[in-house]
């Protein structure tokens, strides 16, 4: 037969529930397979409180470390996306500017041949008349048509014409006319522009040093020279030159700037410097440049952070901000990657110390735990704070000791138990031969007439009996007492009237179970050591009683007592703190109910010298057998 989840199959059928019996269980175990969180639970339980601390510290570190992590990228995002912002918005104004700047000096420069081909002539008459000299009616007319040009131009500041010996008149913005001064016109600029033949040239200030002699030329400042070209024969008679101030694009940039450090720079498509003093990039960099885009990257060879702009128009506006001004806005983020490790550090190395300070204890338990099993029960040194594992350590200390008395305790009652099961033992005759004999006896003396001496001998028989019985040592109170009565009657019978004997127990408790054999050495010992001396009849009473739960025996006589310092020998005696006595009744009961029972079951004795003695015993109130 095959049984399979309670269903049971003969062989041969269900061959195919069997077969399906491994994937049912692969189902069930997958069914009973733990959760990631709950897999993560289950291990920190079981593994050490290290493991654990370390576990939740470094996770506690990770968290910090991202959230520090974030809060710097944030902080430099935000530092840069200001930068680029404004970067952008700078660089287009700049290029914007430049381009309406040049488009307008290239305007300005055909003058001459849209005025030679209508109406003036000044400029003409002044270049026909230079190989003679000046004239004045020619200067003056010149004079007039520079200064109106510039006055239409609030821009321009410069406006000046040379003929092809290289003679030149020029005015600025202050109205005073120049006398022609002598120019080199070895000027690469002068020959690029005639070979131009009316196109314009641009150039900057560092290329027009020479050309005007004696006076001061700005550096933010744009030239465009124009050859001026007759119509009748088409031919080159002279150039035309103006300045441009971009002084302009400066206070743009000063105003809009976020840093005092950052330099701008205007260049064309070909890499020519327009406005600057940086040649900004190559010419392969420019030709890769995105139209109309901000190229922002961070140059590390040079420390600083090139931000570009690619004008449709042909110009290029670049912005170089060193890292260096960038360190002020970036303060927080800087400190944070700076504090941040080291709190991390911090964190691991209390961690760490306080770690230690918990597992060493731990560990001394630990060891002390293993030393215990092998009775090895010193206490475990502490030296700390009273904090919990201190008071750890002492609530074990405490019960460490207690387990060191409980185990001495127990093994003083093992060898009490013992010498007392050795004195049973010797105590103890072979009952088939102490029974034999006595019925002989009794026999005997029946058949001489001595009924007293077979009374006797039947009493004896029946409290031997009782008392080496193998039938265990739980009974009755009602047992007990019959056996008592037994016991005393066997007493009375040798002592005659000089013994009366007292019981008193409620019917109540006759049912309750107590130990075999407990009440006649109480008995027994008062006979012997209770009844009082000249004649008097000794009296002994048995009390029977319960209390909060516990049954009580007392046997009073009225003898002459016990002396204190013998009292306290003798309760030292009951206890095994002493062998002063021999007689092992009421030792052995008060071992056997302490034993059974443990304390403070037992046995006590008060006595008044004069009045007698009384030993009262004590044990559980029981309605049921007990082992």
């Amino acid at each position: 037969m095959i049984e399979f989840f309670g269903f049971r199959e003969a062989p041969g059928e269900g061959s195919e529930s069997a077969s399906q019996a491994p994937l049912m269980m692969t189902r069930l175990s997958f069914l009973r397979k733990e959760k990631p969180l709950q897999r993560i639970v289950s291990r920190l339980r079981t593994t050490s409180i290290k493991r654990r601390l370390w576990s939740l510290t470094l996770l506690l570190s990770l968290m910090m470390a991202l959230l520090g992590a974030f809060i710097i990228y944030n902080s430099i995002s935000a530092v840069f996306g200001q930068l680029r912002q404004n970067g952008q918005q700078l660089l287009y104004s700049a290029a914007i500017q430049m381009k309406e700047g040049v488009d307008e000096a290239v305007s300005l420069t055909q003058y001459p041949v849209i005025a030679s081909a209508y109406s003036s002539t000044a400029v003409y008459d002044y270049l026909a008349a230079s190989p003679k000299g000046i004239y004045s009616p020619l200067y003056a007319s010149l004079q007039k048509e520079l200064l109106s040009e510039m006055l239409l131009h609030s821009r321009f500041d410069l406006l000046g014409v040379s003929d092809l010996n290289g003679l030149m008149l020029y005015c600025d913005t202050t109205g005073m006319a120049y006398k022609r001064t002598n120019c080199s016109f070895i000027s690469e600029v002068f020959q690029d522009a005639l070979a131009r033949k009316g196109a314009a040239r641009i150039f900057t200030a560092e290329e027009a040093r020479g050309l005007f002699p004696g006076l001061s030329l700005p550096e933010s400042s744009l030239y465009c020279a124009r050859a001026i070209m007759q119509l009748y024969p088409l031919s080159a008679v002279g150039v035309v030159v103006c300045r441009e101030s971009l002084d302009n694009i400066t206070e743009v940039f000063d105003a809009n700037r976020l840093f005092d450090t950052q330099q701008l720079s205007i260049l064309t498509d070909g890499g020519m410097l327009l406005y600057g003093m940086e040649q900004g990039l190559p010419a392969e960099a420019l030709a890769a440049l995105p139209v109309n885009q901000l190229d922002s990257r961070v140059d590390w060879a040079s420390r600083t952070v090139r931000q570009s702009f690619r004008l449709s128009g042909g110009y290029v506006a670049c912005l170089r901000t060193p890292l260096d001004s960038l360190y002020p806005l970036l303060k927080i983020p800087m400190v944070l990657a700076v504090l941040l490790p080291l709190v991390i550090a911090s964190v691991l190395f209390i961690v760490r110390m306080v770690t230690r300070s918990i597992q060493q204890p731990v560990d001394k338990l630990v060891d002390v735990c293993g030393r215990i099993f092998y009775e090895d029960f010193s206490p475990v040194e502490d030296a700390g704070a009273c904090d919990e594992i201190h008071r750890l350590i002492e609530a074990f200390n405490v019960m460490a000791a207690h387990i060191q008395n409980l185990i001495e305790e127990v093994y003083k009652r093992n060898l009490t138990l013992a010498q007392t099961e050795m004195h049973l033992v010797r105590s103890q005759i072979n009952p088939h031969f102490v029974y034999n004999t006595l019925e002989t006896i009794r026999a005997e003396a029946y058949l001489h007439g001595q009924y007293a001496i077979a009374d006797m001998t039947t009493l004896l028989g029946k409290t031997l009996r009782y008392g080496i019985s193998r039938q265990g040592d739980c009974v009755t109170v009602e047992t007990e007492l019959a056996h008592l009565q037994d016991y005393i009657a066997l007493q009375q019978m040798r002592l005659g009237q000089k013994l009366n004997v007292l019981v008193s127990v409620p019917e109540e408790l006759r049912g309750c179970y107590m130990i075999r054999l407990a009440l006649q050495p109480l008995v027994e010992n008062a006979i012997h050591h209770g009844l009082p001396s000249g004649g008097e009849t000794g009296l002994i009473r048995i009390l029977g009683y319960q209390e909060n739960g516990d049954l009580f025996f007392s046997v009073s006589d009225n003898g002459g007592g016990i002396a204190p310092e013998e009292l306290s020998r003798l309760q030292a005696y009951i206890a095994g703190d002493n062998n002063d006595y021999t007689s092992i009744g009421l030792r052995n009961t008060h071992c056997r109910l302490e034993l059974f029972f443990g304390k403070p079951y037992g046995l006590s004795i008060r006595s008044v010298p004069g009045r007698g003695t009384s030993v009262t015993l004590r044990m559980p109130l029981m309605y049921k057998p007990f082992a």
